[in-house]
């Protein structure tokens, strides 16, 4: 990924490669964390100033609607070049067939 990391003091991404600071395994109360998916982003930009991040909730836990309100709202938050945010859920299968990923 082309970023500069907004703790550099930068508003915007360069088209050079740098650093970026980000954290892609989160996760809400709506499965397994704590307070709300919008609680989470707003941390992830606002209180840790991370570049990139995403939610990625157990599998089992995302049902159709919670699905469509975090693409609802990672599409909303996502700003290009600023603060990019993905939707993203986390594999949750038996251990022994590899889960959990």
């Amino acid at each position: 990924m082309a970023a500069r990391s907004r703790r550099q003091g930068r508003s915007s991404f360069p088209t050079a490669k740098c650093r970026a600071t980000g954290r892609l395994h989160g996760q809400s109360g709506e499965t397994v964390g704590i307070g709300t998916i919008e609680s989470h982003f707003d941390f992830a930009r606002n209180k840790s100033f991370l570049d990139v991040t995403s939610h990625q909730g157990n599998d089992f836990q995302i049902n159709i609607p919670f699905w469509k309100h975090l693409n609802t709202l990672t599409a909303k938050l996502d700003e290009p070049g600023r603060f990019v945010v993905f939707p993203g859920y986390e594999w949750s299968g038996n251990t022994a067939v590899g889960g959990d990923q």
